[in-house]
């Protein structure tokens, strides 16, 4: 069982230095049966805004109370959120 802690003082938590982190660990190598993180992490992960934005969910631009169903992300979304 591997399960990574990271605690890095002053360092924002977005896509970039969490991309550095998992690159530096070289978790990518780890074979897994199964992965788990929270929304917060998921969202980062994605290039996206945090779990407190309008539209918080991982799965397309829904936004609470999450009654009106969304627009799922695709690829392409995800490309264009990490390369901004």
């Amino acid at each position: 069982m591997l399960i990574p802690l990271v605690v890095v003082p002053d360092c924002q938590e977005h896509y970039d230095n969490v991309k550095k982190i998992r690159d530096l660990v070289n978790v990518n190598d780890v074979e897994c049966v199964s992965e788990s993180s929270d929304i917060k992490m998921i969202l980062t992960e994605q290039g996206r805004q945090g779990a407190q934005s309008t539209h918080p969910c991982i799965f397309g631009d829904g936004k609470p109370p999450f009654t009106n169903g969304c627009k799922l992300l695709t690829v392409g979304d995800l490309r264009r959120a990490v390369e901004r």
